[in-house]
């Protein structure tokens, strides 16, 4: 895979929340929202589809970077797609969850990233 570069004034992500959350909840609250995003399976695939849809920039400048954790940067994308939550929140809630989930929710993640994949061809 080819990596590809995009300047970070492109990515979907920065304004989103990403790097540093866009709402008015403490850090409790965030925590505890993305505890439950990545918990509910069903919740967790809505924003995993959101994130290879509507951020294709984000998606093409992290994903084809096969020297980092893709699927931790989906997961953490899925929090701030969904609550606008930093993954300086949404990183460390992930292991908040059980072992179980943990498993569920990169399996998840993994079916997105082959699916990002397959569309992008990359």
């Amino acid at each position: 895979m080819k990596r590809i570069y995009k300047p970070y004034t492109e990515w979907e992500c920065f304004p989103a929340g990403f790097f540093k959350s866009i709402n008015d909840l403490n850090k409790t609250e965030q925590t505890e929202l993305c505890v439950q995003l990545y918990s509910d399976s069903a919740s967790f695939e809505v924003a995993l589809k959101n994130v290879i849809k509507h951020w294709p920039n984000s998606c093409l400048h992290n994903l084809s970077n096969l020297d980092s954790n893709r699927i931790a940067w989906l997961g953490q994308a899925c929090c701030a797609i969904t609550y606008g939550i930093c993954k300086d929140i949404s990183g460390p809630a992930f292991n908040q969850i059980s072992e179980n989930k943990q498993k569920k929710a990169n399996l998840l993640a993994e079916k997105y990233l082959k699916i990002w994949e397959s569309q992008y061809n990359v």
